[in-house]
């Protein structure tokens, strides 16, 4: 009904270029809260601890899975009935408690289509995930990883400049300062980005 409305409401406006504004401001969905600034996920997403976060500028594609629910190995079943309310088999059963723990990803991390990550892994700042990876441990700054399960196939940049990244942390300025900087030359961005936080 919203989108009828503002389709309405754009019949009235000659330009194309602010039709096209309004739309994009009024039907606009709320980013939701796990995500970072100018982040987004992919169809078919699943964030399975309501205390996995994503950072800012992450591109999620679809079918990507953090933290799916893990199952205790060791036990007398794998079976959630022992740790699950909703799941017990009698109403007096006592249930124990099986920790699940959050999968923490960074910013300016970008993980492809069918990706696994394991709970309770970190996906440091700046982290490329392959597709169709299932990533059990975690993920260093600047890292590629691609397989199942992940491995480091090489590094974004040298060690230097990885260091420097992680030190200007350029995804906590404004989007004023970022729109500005020089995107396909590392070494100039970095020459502006020790400018706008005065480093030498």
């Amino acid at each position: 009904m919203k989108k009828f409305f503002v389709n309405l409401l754009c019949g009235f406006v000659p330009s194309q270029k602010k039709r096209h504004e309004i739309r994009r401001k009024l039907l606009a969905e709320p980013q939701p809260y796990y995500l970072g600034r100018h982040s987004y996920v992919g169809r078919h997403f699943v964030r399975a601890h309501k205390d996995t976060m994503v950072g800012a500028f992450c591109s999620i594609a679809d079918n990507v899975a953090l933290g799916p629910s893990q199952h205790p190995t060791d036990w007398l079943s794998t079976a959630p009935f022992q740790y699950i309310d909703w799941k017990k088999i009698t109403k007096d059963q006592k249930l124990l408690k099986f920790e699940q723990i959050p999968v923490s990803c960074g910013n300016d991390v970008w993980i492809g289509k069918n990706v696994t990550v394991k709970d309770g892994v970190k996906i440091s700042d700046g982290a490329i995930i392959g597709s169709n990876s299932v990533v059990t441990h975690d993920v260093p700054p600047y890292a590629i990883v691609a397989g199942c399960p992940a491995k480091i196939i090489r590094y974004r940049f040298s060690n230097d400049i990885i260091q420097q990244l992680l030190e200007l942390k350029w995804w906590d300025l404004s989007d004023e300062q970022i729109a500005k900087l020089p995107f396909d030359d590392i070494e100039k961005c970095i020459q502006e980005l020790k400018k706008i936080r005065k480093i030498k």
